[in-house]
Protein backbone atom coordinates (compact mmCIF):
# COMPACT_ATOMS: atom_id res chain seq x y z
CA UNK A 1 0.00 0.00 0.00
CA UNK A 2 1.46 3.29 -0.51
CA UNK A 3 2.26 5.19 2.55
CA UNK A 4 0.35 8.28 0.91
CA UNK A 5 -3.02 7.03 1.37
CA UNK A 6 -3.71 9.49 4.49
CA UNK A 7 -4.82 12.76 2.37
CA UNK A 8 -3.53 16.05 3.63
CA UNK A 9 -0.26 17.45 4.76
CA UNK A 10 0.37 20.94 5.79
CA UNK A 11 3.08 21.92 3.26
CA UNK A 12 3.48 25.72 4.61
CA UNK A 13 2.95 26.58 1.35
CA UNK A 14 -8.66 28.52 12.13
CA UNK A 15 -11.75 29.67 16.14
CA UNK A 16 -13.37 33.25 17.76
CA UNK A 17 -16.77 35.18 17.13
CA UNK A 18 -17.89 35.47 13.39
CA UNK A 19 -16.91 38.79 12.44
CA UNK A 20 -19.61 42.51 12.54
CA UNK A 21 -22.24 42.44 9.45
CA UNK A 22 -20.56 44.58 6.96
CA UNK A 23 -17.11 42.84 7.99
CA UNK A 24 -14.71 41.62 5.35
CA UNK A 25 -16.19 37.92 6.27
CA UNK A 26 -19.17 39.07 7.46
CA UNK A 27 -22.05 37.80 4.72
CA UNK A 28 -24.46 35.49 6.03
CA UNK A 29 -22.66 32.63 4.75
CA UNK A 30 -19.46 33.81 7.02
CA UNK A 31 -21.77 34.58 10.45
CA UNK A 32 -22.90 30.92 9.69
CA UNK A 33 -19.94 29.29 10.54
CA UNK A 34 -20.59 29.42 14.35
CA UNK A 35 -17.04 30.18 15.34
CA UNK A 36 -16.66 29.35 18.98
CA UNK A 37 -14.87 33.12 20.80
CA UNK A 38 -11.70 31.98 21.78
CA UNK A 39 -12.70 33.51 25.48
CA UNK A 40 -15.28 30.33 25.35
CA UNK A 41 -12.53 27.99 25.02
CA UNK A 42 -11.20 25.86 28.25
CA UNK A 43 -8.19 27.24 29.49
CA UNK A 44 -4.81 25.99 27.84
CA UNK A 45 -2.58 24.00 30.63
CA UNK A 46 0.90 24.73 29.80
CA UNK A 47 3.39 22.37 30.89
CA UNK A 48 5.89 23.69 32.09
CA UNK A 49 8.64 22.30 29.81
CA UNK A 50 6.90 23.44 26.69
CA UNK A 51 7.26 26.92 27.71
CA UNK A 52 9.27 27.61 30.47
CA UNK A 53 9.69 31.76 31.26
CA UNK A 54 11.11 33.94 28.34
CA UNK A 55 11.25 30.75 26.45
CA UNK A 56 9.95 30.14 22.84
CA UNK A 57 7.47 27.49 21.93
CA UNK A 58 6.90 27.13 17.87
CA UNK A 59 3.59 25.79 16.47
CA UNK A 60 3.12 23.54 13.19
CA UNK A 61 -0.11 23.79 11.98
CA UNK A 62 -2.67 22.86 8.86
CA UNK A 63 -3.77 26.27 7.51
CA UNK A 64 -6.83 26.90 7.15
CA UNK A 65 -9.01 25.67 10.24
CA UNK A 66 -11.20 28.03 12.43
CA UNK A 67 -9.96 25.56 15.18
CA UNK A 68 -6.26 26.44 15.47
CA UNK A 69 -6.06 30.23 15.25
CA UNK A 70 -8.99 29.71 18.39
CA UNK A 71 -6.23 27.42 20.23
CA UNK A 72 -3.47 30.11 19.51
CA UNK A 73 -5.51 32.83 20.83
CA UNK A 74 -6.53 31.19 23.97
CA UNK A 75 -2.79 29.81 24.06
CA UNK A 76 -1.70 33.76 23.93
CA UNK A 77 -4.21 34.63 26.44
CA UNK A 78 -3.04 32.04 29.14
CA UNK A 79 0.20 33.33 28.78
CA UNK A 80 -0.01 36.99 28.55
CA UNK A 81 -1.82 36.93 32.01
CA UNK A 82 1.56 36.31 33.06
CA UNK A 83 3.80 38.45 31.57
CA UNK A 84 4.29 39.58 27.58
CA UNK A 85 3.71 37.62 24.57
CA UNK A 86 5.21 38.21 21.34
CA UNK A 87 2.90 36.36 18.45
CA UNK A 88 4.78 35.81 15.23
CA UNK A 89 2.59 34.52 12.38
CA UNK A 90 3.56 33.82 8.94
CA UNK A 91 1.76 36.73 7.20
CA UNK A 92 4.02 39.01 5.10
CA UNK A 93 6.43 41.25 6.41
CA UNK A 94 4.96 44.54 4.54
CA UNK A 95 1.84 43.72 6.50
CA UNK A 96 3.36 44.69 9.74
CA UNK A 97 2.44 48.37 9.48
CA UNK A 98 -1.77 47.08 8.86
CA UNK A 99 -1.19 44.68 11.62
CA UNK A 100 -0.02 47.56 14.14
CA UNK A 101 -2.85 50.09 13.68
CA UNK A 102 -5.62 47.22 13.69
CA UNK A 103 -4.20 46.06 17.24
CA UNK A 104 -3.70 50.17 18.17
CA UNK A 105 -7.40 50.13 17.03
CA UNK A 106 -11.02 49.76 18.39
CA UNK A 107 -11.81 46.52 16.55
CA UNK A 108 -14.44 48.13 14.53
CA UNK A 109 -16.02 46.91 11.37
CA UNK A 110 -13.73 49.74 9.26
CA UNK A 111 -10.84 48.46 10.99
CA UNK A 112 -11.17 44.95 10.69
CA UNK A 113 -11.44 46.06 6.93
CA UNK A 114 -8.43 47.58 6.56
CA UNK A 115 -6.58 45.11 8.36
CA UNK A 116 -7.67 42.40 5.40
CA UNK A 117 -7.48 45.13 2.61
CA UNK A 118 -3.98 44.75 1.12
CA UNK A 119 -2.87 42.70 -1.80
CA UNK A 120 -2.04 39.53 0.06
CA UNK A 121 -5.41 39.28 1.73
CA UNK A 122 -7.18 39.46 -1.60
CA UNK A 123 -4.91 37.40 -3.87
CA UNK A 124 -6.51 34.90 -5.93
CA UNK A 125 -4.43 32.11 -4.16
CA UNK A 126 -6.05 31.69 -0.65
CA UNK A 127 -4.50 29.12 1.21
CA UNK A 128 -5.92 29.64 4.26
CA UNK A 129 -3.46 31.90 6.07
CA UNK A 130 -5.98 34.71 5.28
CA UNK A 131 -8.89 32.99 6.83
CA UNK A 132 -11.95 34.60 9.06
CA UNK A 133 -9.94 32.67 11.84
CA UNK A 134 -6.55 33.84 11.28
CA UNK A 135 -8.74 37.39 11.08
CA UNK A 136 -10.02 37.15 14.62
CA UNK A 137 -6.50 35.88 15.92
CA UNK A 138 -5.50 39.68 15.51
CA UNK A 139 -9.03 40.32 17.12
CA UNK A 140 -7.81 38.79 19.75
CA UNK A 141 -4.34 39.60 20.17
CA UNK A 142 -5.96 43.35 20.00
CA UNK A 143 -8.52 42.50 22.79
CA UNK A 144 -5.85 41.43 25.42
CA UNK A 145 -3.85 44.61 24.40
CA UNK A 146 -7.17 46.91 25.38
CA UNK A 147 -7.91 45.08 28.34
CA UNK A 148 -4.17 46.12 29.27
CA UNK A 149 -2.13 42.70 28.55
CA UNK A 150 1.24 42.79 27.13
CA UNK A 151 1.46 41.63 23.32
CA UNK A 152 3.10 42.08 19.68
CA UNK A 153 2.34 40.60 16.77
CA UNK A 154 5.03 39.81 14.19
CA UNK A 155 4.72 39.31 10.37
CA UNK A 156 7.27 37.29 10.00
CA UNK A 157 7.41 35.92 6.44
CA UNK A 158 8.42 36.77 3.04
CA UNK A 159 8.77 35.25 -0.54
CA UNK A 160 12.14 33.61 -1.51
CA UNK A 161 13.25 31.00 -3.60
CA UNK A 162 14.34 27.55 -1.80
CA UNK A 163 16.02 28.38 1.56
CA UNK A 164 15.81 31.93 1.15
CA UNK A 165 12.20 32.00 2.43
CA UNK A 166 12.94 29.68 6.00
CA UNK A 167 16.29 31.67 6.41
CA UNK A 168 14.00 35.06 6.38
CA UNK A 169 11.36 33.84 8.66
CA UNK A 170 14.06 32.38 10.81
CA UNK A 171 16.27 35.69 11.36
CA UNK A 172 12.94 36.97 11.95
CA UNK A 173 11.89 34.82 15.07
CA UNK A 174 15.77 35.63 15.93
CA UNK A 175 15.49 39.28 16.17
CA UNK A 176 11.70 39.18 17.52
CA UNK A 177 13.15 36.46 20.51
CA UNK A 178 16.58 39.03 20.97
CA UNK A 179 14.19 42.07 20.66
CA UNK A 180 12.12 40.57 23.57
CA UNK A 181 14.63 39.19 26.36
CA UNK A 182 11.60 39.28 28.52
CA UNK A 183 8.95 37.52 26.74
CA UNK A 184 7.22 34.31 25.99
CA UNK A 185 7.54 33.99 22.00
CA UNK A 186 4.54 31.93 20.25
CA UNK A 187 5.20 30.84 16.21
CA UNK A 188 2.81 29.57 14.26
CA UNK A 189 3.42 28.33 11.23
CA UNK A 190 3.09 25.56 8.69
CA UNK A 191 4.61 22.21 10.17
CA UNK A 192 6.78 21.92 7.78
CA UNK A 193 8.73 25.60 8.34
CA UNK A 194 8.70 24.41 11.99
CA UNK A 195 9.85 20.96 11.91
CA UNK A 196 13.41 20.20 14.28
CA UNK A 197 14.64 17.75 11.75
CA UNK A 198 14.99 17.63 8.12
CA UNK A 199 12.24 15.31 6.01
CA UNK A 200 12.95 12.39 4.04
CA UNK A 201 11.42 13.95 0.84
CA UNK A 202 14.05 17.20 1.13
CA UNK A 203 17.10 15.51 2.86
CA UNK A 204 19.51 17.94 3.84
CA UNK A 205 17.71 20.80 3.67
CA UNK A 206 17.07 23.09 6.88
CA UNK A 207 13.51 24.50 7.96
CA UNK A 208 12.83 27.65 10.11
CA UNK A 209 13.28 26.07 13.35
CA UNK A 210 15.92 24.52 12.49
CA UNK A 211 18.07 27.60 11.72
CA UNK A 212 16.97 29.34 14.76
CA UNK A 213 18.18 26.38 16.87
CA UNK A 214 21.16 26.55 15.32
CA UNK A 215 21.49 30.56 16.15
CA UNK A 216 21.42 29.09 20.21
CA UNK A 217 18.22 29.54 20.75
CA UNK A 218 16.25 27.36 22.91
CA UNK A 219 12.57 26.17 21.72
CA UNK A 220 10.53 23.50 22.06
CA UNK A 221 8.10 22.65 18.68
CA UNK A 222 4.72 20.74 18.93
CA UNK A 223 3.05 19.91 15.69
CA UNK A 224 -1.04 19.95 15.55
CA UNK A 225 -3.12 16.96 16.53
CA UNK A 226 -6.60 16.72 15.12
CA UNK A 227 -9.56 14.47 14.59
CA UNK A 228 -11.07 14.31 11.29
CA UNK A 229 -12.16 17.36 9.84
CA UNK A 230 -12.17 20.03 6.62
CA UNK A 231 -9.52 22.51 6.32
CA UNK A 232 -9.16 25.40 3.73
CA UNK A 233 -6.49 24.49 1.58
CA UNK A 234 -4.95 24.38 -2.01
CA UNK A 235 -4.34 21.38 -3.71
CA UNK A 236 -1.48 20.81 -6.17
CA UNK A 237 -0.37 24.31 -4.81
CA UNK A 238 -3.07 25.79 -7.45
CA UNK A 239 -5.16 28.86 -7.11
CA UNK A 240 -8.06 27.37 -9.06
CA UNK A 241 -8.20 24.27 -5.90
CA UNK A 242 -8.14 26.54 -3.11
CA UNK A 243 -11.05 25.73 -0.97
CA UNK A 244 -12.92 22.91 1.37
CA UNK A 245 -11.04 19.57 1.30
CA UNK A 246 -11.17 16.97 3.57
CA UNK A 247 -8.74 16.98 6.69
CA UNK A 248 -7.58 13.56 7.80
CA UNK A 249 -6.67 13.53 11.48
CA UNK A 250 -4.86 11.47 14.06
CA UNK A 251 -7.37 11.47 16.99
CA UNK A 252 -9.96 13.70 19.09
CA UNK A 253 -7.41 14.57 21.90
CA UNK A 254 -7.14 18.47 23.40
CA UNK A 255 -4.08 20.01 24.93
CA UNK A 256 -0.71 19.60 25.21
CA UNK A 257 1.51 16.50 25.10
CA UNK A 258 5.80 16.74 25.04
CA UNK A 259 5.86 13.28 23.14
CA UNK A 260 8.44 13.43 20.80
CA UNK A 261 8.02 11.18 17.81
CA UNK A 262 10.53 8.69 16.39
CA UNK A 263 11.27 11.17 14.17
CA UNK A 264 12.65 13.72 16.40
CA UNK A 265 10.71 16.11 14.09
CA UNK A 266 8.83 17.23 17.08
CA UNK A 267 9.16 18.00 20.72
CA UNK A 268 5.29 16.61 20.80
CA UNK A 269 1.92 18.14 19.90
CA UNK A 270 -1.26 19.95 21.00
CA UNK A 271 -4.82 18.87 20.36
CA UNK A 272 -7.97 20.86 18.97
CA UNK A 273 -10.27 18.03 18.12
CA UNK A 274 -12.05 18.21 15.02
CA UNK A 275 -11.01 20.29 12.56
CA UNK A 276 -13.73 22.86 10.18
CA UNK A 277 -12.73 24.63 7.04
CA UNK A 278 -12.32 28.45 7.94
CA UNK A 279 -13.14 30.39 4.66
CA UNK A 280 -11.23 33.73 3.30
CA UNK A 281 -11.01 36.55 5.46
CA UNK A 282 -10.94 39.29 2.78
CA UNK A 283 -13.07 37.30 -0.02
CA UNK A 284 -16.62 36.68 1.58
CA UNK A 285 -17.80 35.46 -1.86
CA UNK A 286 -15.71 32.70 -1.63
CA UNK A 287 -17.76 31.11 1.53
CA UNK A 288 -21.41 30.79 -0.80
CA UNK A 289 -22.23 27.43 0.11
CA UNK A 290 -20.09 26.66 2.44
CA UNK A 291 -21.98 24.26 4.37
CA UNK A 292 -23.01 22.00 1.73
CA UNK A 293 -19.19 21.74 0.97
CA UNK A 294 -18.34 20.97 4.45
CA UNK A 295 -20.70 17.83 4.52
CA UNK A 296 -19.59 17.22 0.79
CA UNK A 297 -16.16 16.83 2.21
CA UNK A 298 -17.16 14.72 5.12
CA UNK A 299 -18.08 11.99 2.89
CA UNK A 300 -15.52 12.36 -0.58
CA UNK A 301 -13.28 9.53 -1.45
CA UNK A 302 -10.64 11.40 0.68
CA UNK A 303 -12.54 10.75 3.95
CA UNK A 304 -13.57 7.30 2.62
CA UNK A 305 -9.38 6.45 2.30
CA UNK A 306 -8.75 7.82 5.40
CA UNK A 307 -10.71 5.37 6.91
CA UNK A 308 -9.61 2.42 4.97
CA UNK A 309 -6.26 3.33 5.78
CA UNK A 310 -7.10 3.34 9.66
CA UNK A 311 -8.35 -0.35 8.89
CA UNK A 312 -5.70 -1.16 7.02
CA UNK A 313 -3.43 -0.01 10.16
CA UNK A 314 -5.47 -2.01 12.63
CA UNK A 315 -5.40 -5.57 9.62
CA UNK A 316 -9.03 -5.38 8.73
CA UNK A 317 -8.10 -5.76 5.46
CA UNK A 318 -11.75 -6.63 4.23
CA UNK A 319 -13.14 -3.49 5.92
CA UNK A 320 -10.28 -1.48 4.37
CA UNK A 321 -11.27 -3.50 0.93
CA UNK A 322 -15.23 -2.86 1.22
CA UNK A 323 -14.86 0.74 2.10
CA UNK A 324 -12.40 1.39 -1.09
CA UNK A 325 -15.15 -0.58 -3.38
CA UNK A 326 -17.50 2.61 -2.60
CA UNK A 327 -15.56 4.92 -4.36
CA UNK A 328 -16.72 5.38 -7.95
CA UNK A 329 -14.04 5.78 -10.82
CA UNK A 330 -10.91 6.14 -8.36
CA UNK A 331 -7.39 7.00 -9.79
CA UNK A 332 -4.97 5.31 -10.02
CA UNK A 333 -3.34 5.34 -6.52
CA UNK A 334 -6.44 4.82 -4.48
CA UNK A 335 -7.53 1.82 -7.16
CA UNK A 336 -3.72 0.33 -6.05
CA UNK A 337 -4.48 0.83 -2.32
CA UNK A 338 -7.69 -1.29 -2.77
CA UNK A 339 -5.78 -3.94 -4.76
CA UNK A 340 -3.39 -4.38 -1.90
CA UNK A 341 -6.31 -4.69 0.55
CA UNK A 342 -8.07 -6.97 -1.35
CA UNK A 343 -5.03 -9.43 -1.91
CA UNK A 344 -4.47 -9.22 2.49
CA UNK A 345 -8.03 -10.49 2.53
CA UNK A 346 -7.47 -13.05 -0.10
CA UNK A 347 -9.72 -11.89 -2.41
CA UNK A 348 -6.80 -12.48 -5.35
CA UNK A 349 -9.10 -12.47 -8.63
CA UNK A 350 -10.73 -9.00 -7.47
CA UNK A 351 -6.95 -7.74 -6.48
CA UNK A 352 -5.80 -8.94 -9.96
CA UNK A 353 -8.84 -7.01 -11.75
CA UNK A 354 -8.07 -3.65 -9.06
CA UNK A 355 -4.40 -4.05 -10.48
CA UNK A 356 -5.02 -3.75 -14.06
CA UNK A 357 -7.82 -1.13 -13.17
CA UNK A 358 -5.11 1.01 -11.56
CA UNK A 359 -2.17 0.55 -14.19
CA UNK A 360 -5.41 1.77 -17.06
CA UNK A 361 -6.02 4.95 -14.64
CA UNK A 362 -2.63 5.90 -14.41
CA UNK A 363 -0.52 3.99 -11.53
CA UNK A 364 3.14 4.12 -12.73
CA UNK A 365 5.44 3.23 -9.28
CA UNK A 366 5.89 -0.46 -11.02
CA UNK A 367 8.68 -0.75 -9.32
CA UNK A 368 6.76 -0.31 -5.79
CA UNK A 369 4.24 -3.14 -7.13
CA UNK A 370 6.90 -5.36 -7.59
CA UNK A 371 8.44 -5.37 -3.90
CA UNK A 372 5.09 -4.05 -2.17
CA UNK A 373 4.40 -7.05 0.71
CA UNK A 374 1.01 -6.57 0.29
CA UNK A 375 0.86 -8.38 -3.09
CA UNK A 376 3.22 -10.98 -1.90
CA UNK A 377 0.00 -13.77 -1.80
CA UNK A 378 0.17 -12.86 -5.85
CA UNK A 379 3.31 -12.97 -7.23
CA UNK A 380 2.92 -16.77 -7.00
CA UNK A 381 -0.07 -16.69 -9.74
CA UNK A 382 0.09 -17.29 -13.16
CA UNK A 383 -1.63 -13.80 -13.74
CA UNK A 384 1.63 -12.41 -12.53
CA UNK A 385 3.02 -9.99 -13.78
CA UNK A 386 0.37 -7.26 -13.83
CA UNK A 387 -0.63 -6.57 -17.66
CA UNK A 388 -3.39 -3.80 -18.99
Amino acid sequence: MRTSILLLLALGCGSSPPPPAGAPGGSPSAQQQQHQPAAQLPPVEIPAEALPPRGTLMLGEIHGTREIPAFVGKLAATVAAKGPVVLALEIPQDHQAAIDAYLASDGSPAMRQKLVAGPWWQNVYQDGRRSVAMADLFEAARALRAAGRSIAVVAMDQSGQDGEREEIMAQNVIAARRAHPDAALLVLAGNLHTSKRERSFRPGFAWMAMRVAAAGIPLISLNARYADGTAWTCRDNVAEHCGVSFAAGRGPELGIRLEPPQDGQFDGWYGVGAVTASPPAARPELAQGLEAKLAAAATSPQATQAKARRAYDAKRYGECADLLATISSPDGGAAYDHACCLALAGRKDEAFERLKYAIGAGFQDLAHLEKDPDLASLRSDPRWPIKK
